[in-house]
């Protein structure tokens, strides 16, 4: 009887070793399985801005690309920013035309030579277009340089690594080149550098000249912009203008100024006129601010129809366009920003009541004038409201598409400019709010306490009687 017993449990004991040794070797073949696979598999993107995460956009992209990408990044993988290295593993993932390859140049500094670029860069290459690109690594994440002066400490603001590896492939897989220039002479402002930043991510050349001084348009000039002139333009340069957009030319102005002569005459000549005073749309206003717009949007525009349905743009202290009945036929106008049926262009009146004429209508705030191809096919757009790419709207309103219409206002003057874009993402410390604090405070402090006090004397009491 012993020995039977002893004959069950040693079967027993056995099978429990056989299948304790199965176990393990399970397990460790399953841990060498998943260590073959990638980070982009294996990990998951719970940060607040989706750092790791690629864009829709991106991913449209990378889905399209038929040419072979390297990128090489001169630098050992364990020295660069885990966030970027991260990045790129989840982006070469998302494509197999898309390869990443780390290079030390201090083992291998013939790397330098042969990428032309310098330690601590990013290259990127397509060897059927033979186009590269080079990136510095520091620039993907953005500091507060004011902080860092004011207290010697680094203050990260934002993630670009998307945005510029996006923008460089598409540099190099696309044989598309354009080149804009921005007018000077007139008091013109600068572009906001978020917009320069959008510019040069779609691979556009930004430029500027004096029509004056240069003699005219600079060959192999594919857009000229003019952004919030103070001074009139000359005869001559007017006269320039409209020989350019005759020969197919394109020009964009951003001018909230009516009193300029010859701005007038351009705009006439294309079949636009500003309307006197500045607009006000109580119906569509922000905070209760009139003047400060959320345009109606002309969704059947090319400029348009790309964005996401629901979108939306401010803008502040806007002028307003009227269409001439008397422009050639040649000409087709077409508005894309617009208020509704119950604004109001307001001048001021030292003799009127109130101290100001108001006007009740529709009116535009911007709009593209294009001639027929017959006739060159050039082409004036007009921004009323130059507020559009006003850098504390740019910076301040993420939810706003004022930037996307702007840029997208650039690249529908040509046939074949990429509208990739990617904004940066914000590393800014984000806080959990709670909305309504006085009511959530009042259930979690007194209601919740007492629902569980109420119900555990119920409970106490029911035991008792048992």
């Amino acid at each position: 009887m012993n020995s039977k017993k002893r004959s069950v449990s040693s079967r027993h004991g056995t099978y429990a070793v056989g299948l304790s040794v199965l176990v393990v070797a399970i397990v460790v073949v399953l841990n060498l399985v998943v260590a073959q696979l990638p980070a982009s598999v294996l990990e998951f993107d719970i940060s607040d801005t989706r750092l790791y995460s690629l864009t829709d956009t991106s991913k449209t992209f990378l889905a399209g690309l038929t040419e072979d990408v390297k990128i090489v990044v001169l630098a050992p993988e364990e020295n660069v920013d885990g966030r970027i290295s991260r990045f790129l593993s989840n982006y070469a993932a998302e494509s197999p035309h898309v390869t990443v390859e780390y290079i030390d140049p201090v083992l291998y500094p013939s790397a330098r030579e042969t990428y032309g670029a310098e330690e601590n860069q990013v290259v990127v290459t397509c060897e059927t277009t033979g186009k590269k690109s080079v990136l510095p690594l520091f620039d993907m994440i953005s500091i507060d340089l004011n902080y860092y002066y004011q207290y010697g400490q680094i203050y990260e603001t934002a993630f670009d690594a998307e945005g510029q590896i996006t923008s460089a492939v598409d540099l190099v897989v696309n044989d598309a080149h354009h080149t804009l220039y921005t007018l000077t002479g007139h008091g013109e402002s600068e572009l906001p550098d978020v917009v320069k930043d959008a510019v040069a991510k779609q691979n556009l050349n930004l430029e500027s000249v004096s029509l004056l001084m240069n003699n005219g348009i600079p060959d192999g000039c594919d857009l000229i912009i003019s952004y919030l002139p103070t001074v009139d333009f000359d005869a001559q340069e007017r006269t320039m203008l409209e020989e350019y957009i005759a020969a197919g030319g394109k020009v964009l102005l951003l001018c909230d100024r009516t009193d300029l002569e010859n701005v007038n005459a351009l705009l006439a000549g294309y079949g636009l006129q500003y309307v006197d005073g500045y607009i006000a749309d109580p119906e569509r206003c922000y905070q209760g601010q009139p003047y400060n717009i959320f345009p109606m949007m002309a969704t059947g525009h090319a400029i348009i129809e790309p964005l996401p349905q629901n979108s939306q743009v401010l803008v502040s202290g806007s002028r307003g366009l009227k269409t001439l009945d008397s422009k050639r036929d040649s000409l087709t106008v077409q508005y894309f920003l617009y208020t509704s049926t119950n604004a109001y262009a307001v001048v001021e009146n030292s003799d009127s009541e109130s101290g100001f004429d108001m006007t009740e209508d529709r009116y535009l705030l911007a709009a593209t004038s294009t001639e027929s191809d017959e006739e060159g096919g050039g082409r004036l757009t007009v921004i009323a409201c130059p507020t559009l790419i006003d850098e504390y709207l740019l910076t301040n309103f993420s939810n706003l598409v004022n930037l996307n219409v702007f840029m997208n206002a650039i690249t529908d003057n040509f046939d074949d400019a990429s509208t990739i874009s990617i904004p940066a993402k914000s590393l800014e410390t984000t806080y959990n709010t709670i909305s309504s604090a006085s009511m959530w405070s009042i259930v979690f402090i007194a209601v919740i306490p007492l629902v569980c006090l109420i119900g555990g004397l119920v409970f106490w009491l029911k035991r008792r009687k048992l």
